[in-house]
């Protein structure tokens, strides 16, 4: 009985799912990491630097990876701006696209928190991309949709 009072105090201080008007909270940007294989580190977001990252043969440790990868994390963040917490039943969308644009993969986020005035960031695993060419980004959450791509080619 004492275990049930407890949980049901707890789901007392849960906030209520949020509705999509004004609960402060939106869609932020895609990031991209690599796993860098020698040392088990991700490196600095790959998507949005300046200038573009050169993925030439990353496998190997070449191009402008500082050593070998072949995979990725890819994420994107919800920001809430508002000063509660949100719980949101609605869905994240996160999925990635190949060239001729096939689904590779995907993830979708369902039943998240998202802190007051912060931030929470959702991920996507990616195996074995170091010669998967053009790779499109993808995340959507309550209709908009943001993107992303990076080119892991290969070659001699």
């Amino acid at each position: 009985m004492i275990k049930r009072l407890l949980l049901l105090s707890a789901c007392l201080l849960l906030p209520a799912p949020a509705s999509a008007a004004g609960d402060g909270v939106t869609l932020g940007k895609l990031t991209a990491q690599l796993y860098y294989k020698n040392s088990g580190t991700l490196s600095r977001d790959v998507l949005n630097r300046t200038p573009p990252v050169s993925f030439w043969n990353t496998g190997a440790g070449e191009g402008d990876v500082q050593e070998p990868a072949e995979d990725m994390v890819v994420s994107v963040t919800l920001a809430n701006a508002s000063d509660d917490g949100v719980f949101l039943d609605e869905t994240l969308e996160l999925w990635v696209t190949d060239a001729r644009g096939k689904q590779i993969a995907r993830r979708n986020f369902k039943g998240i928190l998202v802190p007051y005035n912060g931030k929470v960031a959702n991920p996507l695993w990616l195996q074995d991309i170091q010669c998967a060419g053009r790779l499109t980004f993808h995340a959507k959450f309550r209709g908009k949709e943001v993107r992303g791509q990076v080119s892991m080619d290969c070659g001699e």
